[in-house]
């Protein structure tokens, strides 16, 4: 049996070790802030060689206040805050060169327009592009990487299937996640509490990560509750999963997973927010469609016979039919049928203007009449829906909230079904949907609603 000395050590270096994974977007976003403000303060040294005056200084922060939000915006575009940029570090050089140069060139549109400043800072940019790309791959490559405790914590996993296959290798993969497994025990191979008490008592793992739902463990949650009392943390492997890939496994998850997560809670804070930034979309969006759906418009007229919309019945929130507005893409409307879909291609009009999204664009329309937000779970076709709800565990759960025009599940999952049936790619879509459920927040969708961006710069995402 571990002392209580290791134990509390043990303890605490697992609570920083993810509280700097939990946190680590907002952590790399303060140094980069930091990064911006230490580069702006060097390059005006380095320009008048002395050190610049607290009145110069401030003349400069002010306007690139602004700047740093924006080039914060750009870093989430160019995915310098996405998980796989951050385990790998492989493209942050790449990016940051990118990302740098992208905002130098905003800064000086951003000041050519913008002359009241009383700043014109050309020979302060250059220098400024040069230092900055320095410093944020000094922050990013050198100091960031070692905030990790590089100690891992040693750990026994209960469980078998593909998800704990995926816990495994990641674990194994990702010395970030601060875990190490020692000893594996598969449930359907002997005794679980036999193998258990042997690693325990032999001043083995620290935590133990289980799978409850899988039903040989079960039987034993009491025994393995009363573990805590030994000084031994439990983890629920659907948990860790989650904390992982940003997703909720179907197989790892009950209905008392609805229950301790409270996906369908009124947060009404949040909702308002949300629809206060719905309606500013709706206005400046529209504003700027205008052009793009006049343009589309005469394309589609000019090349194929047909409406110029075409009105398709969607499920939304709780379960209640809208009708989805959109630029006509195919030939015809099949309403996912799947004879007529056989027969059904899409125009060389249509394939550019779901391409470019512009085909989407008379959805607002459905956001103004609050039946759709910028964020949420796409919305299905009802003929597809009655099928899934019995196909798939727990599909009913998304219809909890409005659906959007982005997702998580899109900026996450671009195999997705595409107007026919598909049990399987539509139950990972879920996994993503429930996930969105649970953790929505404005902070959540304004990062959705940037890397959309990112998609539609890239051509990428559903």
């Amino acid at each position: 049996m571990r002392d209580n000395v290791t134990c509390l050590l043990e303890e605490l270096l697992y609570r920083v070790t993810m509280q700097l994974r939990r946190h680590e977007t907002l952590l790399l976003l303060l140094g980069d802030l930091f990064c911006f403000i230490a580069s702006l303060w060097l390059a005006l040294f380095l320009r008048n060689l002395e050190i610049p005056s607290v009145a110069q200084l401030l003349d400069h922060l002010i306007p690139f206040s602004i700047l740093f939000i924006v080039w914060i915006g750009v870093y989430f575009i160019v995915g310098l805050y996405e998980r796989q940029t951050l385990a790998t570090m492989e493209r942050t050089p790449a990016a940051i060169v990118q990302a740098q140069v992208s905002n130098v060139i905003i800064a000086a549109l951003f000041f050519f327009f913008a002359p009241f400043f009383g700043v014109a800072p050309k020979t302060t940019l250059l220098i400024y592009l040069m230092v900055s790309v320095g410093m944020i791959l000094l922050w990013r490559l050198l100091i960031a990487p070692h905030l990790y405790p590089r100690h891992r914590i040693s750990a026994l996993l209960i469980g078998e299937g593909t998800e704990i296959e995926a816990i495994l290798h990641e674990i194994e993969n990702n010395p970030r996640h601060g875990l190490v497994v020692e000893k594996r025990i598969l449930p359907s191979e002997g005794s679980i509490m036999e193998s258990v008490s042997k690693a325990v008592e032999g001043g083995g793992p620290s935590i133990i990560i289980i799978d409850s739902q899988h039903p040989k463990v079960e039987p034993h949650l009491r025994e393995l509750y009363s573990l805590m009392f030994k000084n031994v943390r439990l983890i629920e492997a659907e948990h860790l999963y989650e904390e992982f890939f940003g997703r909720v496994p179907l197989s790892l998850i009950n209905e008392q997973w609805f229950l301790r997560s409270d996906v369908r809670g009124e947060r009404l804070a949040y909702e308002a927010v949300k629809y206060a930034m719905d309606l500013a979309v709706v206005v400046v969006g529209g504003v700027i469609a205008i052009p793009f759906c006049f343009a589309a418009a005469v394309a589609l007229k000019a090349t194929t016979p047909g409406p110029l919309f075409i009105s398709q019945e969607r499920i939304g929130r709780n379960g209640r039919t809208f009708r989805l507005v959109k630029f006509r893409s195919w030939l015809f409307d099949d309403q996912g049928d799947e004879e007529l879909h056989k027969t059904n291609r899409i125009t060389p009009v249509g394939k550019f203007l779901r391409r470019t999204r512009i085909d989407e664009l008379p959805q607002l329309w459905n956001m103004l009449r609050g039946e759709l937000s910028l964020i949420g779970p796409r919305p299905e076709i009802p003929k597809l829906v009655v099928t899934y709800e019995k196909e798939v565990p727990f599909y009913r759960a998304r219809h909890f909230v409005k659906p959007g025009l982005s997702g998580w599940a899109q900026i996450n999952d671009y195999d997705v079904p595409r107007g026919v049936v598909d049990v399987g790619k539509t139950s990972r879509k879920l996994t993503y949907d429930l996930y969105y459920l649970k953790h929505r927040s404005i902070v959540l969708d304004l990062h959705i609603a940037l890397k959309t961006v990112r998609a539609l710069l890239s051509r990428s995402g559903t």
